[in-house]
C-alpha cells in the first residue's frame, strides 16, 4: 500500500471540511434585515426555508427587495425564492419594489417571472401616493393602461386629483393619462379639481388641454 494514500485521504477530508460553511449563528430574519450576506449564505446552504414568512409578514425576498440590495435579492432568487409569492398583506414582491423605488430590482423581478399586473399596480401606486417618475415610466413601458377605470368608476388621474397631489397628477399626464376622460359618474378631471378648490392641479390640467 502506498504510504502516501492515508495522507492524501486526510488532506481531501480537510479540504472538504474547509469548503463547507459553518451553520448560521443568527436567525434568517435578522440576517436578511441587516443585509448580512455571509449569514444568509449559511442559511441557504443549511436549507433554511427560503419562502417562509418572517415575523413582520414579509417573505425573505420581500424584505430584501424592501432593503434594496440587488445582490441579496439575486442570491435568494437563485436559492429558490418565489417571485410570485405575496406577503401576509397580499403585496407582491414587484409591488414592494415599486413602492420603495427599487427600479433595478423591479426589472430583475419581471425578468425572472414576477407577475406584472399593470392596471392593478398602477392603482396601487396611485393609492399609495407614489409620484416617482421612474415608477410610472416602468409601468408604461410594460403596458399599464393609464386611462383604465377601477371598480368604483375612477381613473388613476381622478384618484390623484382627489388626493390633491399635483406631482402625481403631473406624472400621470406625462405618461398618457387623458385629462378629459370622465369617471363612470361623468365627472371630468377639471371639474373634480375645481370642486376641491385645487387651483394648482386645475392649472396643470388646463395647461395640458383639460376642458
Amino acid at each position: 500500500m502506498n504510504p502516501l494514500l492515508p495522507l492524501l485521504a486526510m488532506m481531501m477530508l480537510a479540504i472538504g471540511a474547509c469548503s463547507k460553511p459553518q451553520p448560521p449563528t443568527t436567525g434568517f430574519y435578522p440576517a436578511v434585515a441587516n443585509g448580512d450576506i455571509e449569514q444568509i449564505k449559511r442559511h441557504l446552504f443549511w436549507h433554511t426555508k427560503v419562502n417562509q414568512l418572517f415575523p413582520n409578514g414579509d417573505t425573505p425576498l420581500h424584505l430584501a427587495v424592501r432593503n434594496g440590495d440587488p445582490a441579496i435579492v439575486q442570491l435568494l432568487i437563485e436559492a429558490g425564492a418565489d417571485p410570485r409569492k405575496t406577503n401576509l398583506s397580499g403585496e407582491s414582491v414587484l409591488e414592494t419594489a415599486l413602492k420603495n423605488r427599487r427600479m433595478r430590482i423591479a426589472e430583475r423581478l419581471i425578468a425572472v417571472g414576477a407577475p406584472f399586473e399593470g392596471d392593478r399596480l398602477l392603482f396601487e401606486m396611485v393609492n399609495a401616493g407614489v409620484s416617482d417618475r421612474d415608477v410610472y415610466r416602468l409601468l408604461a413601458r410594460h403596458g399599464a393602461r393609464f386611462d383604465v377605470v377601477d371598480a368604483n368608476g375612477k381613473t388613476p388621474l381622478l384618484l390623484a386629483i382627489e388626493q390633491e397631489r399635483p406631482a402625481l397628477v403631473k406624472q400621470l399626464i406625462l405618461h398618457g393619462a387623458d385629462v378629459n376622460q370622465p369617471g363612470r359618474d361623468g365627472t371630468r378631471p377639471l371639474t373634480a379639481a375645481n370642486r376641491l378648490g385645487a387651483e394648482r392641479i386645475a392649472q396643470l390640467l388646463k395647461a395640458n388641454g383639460a376642458k
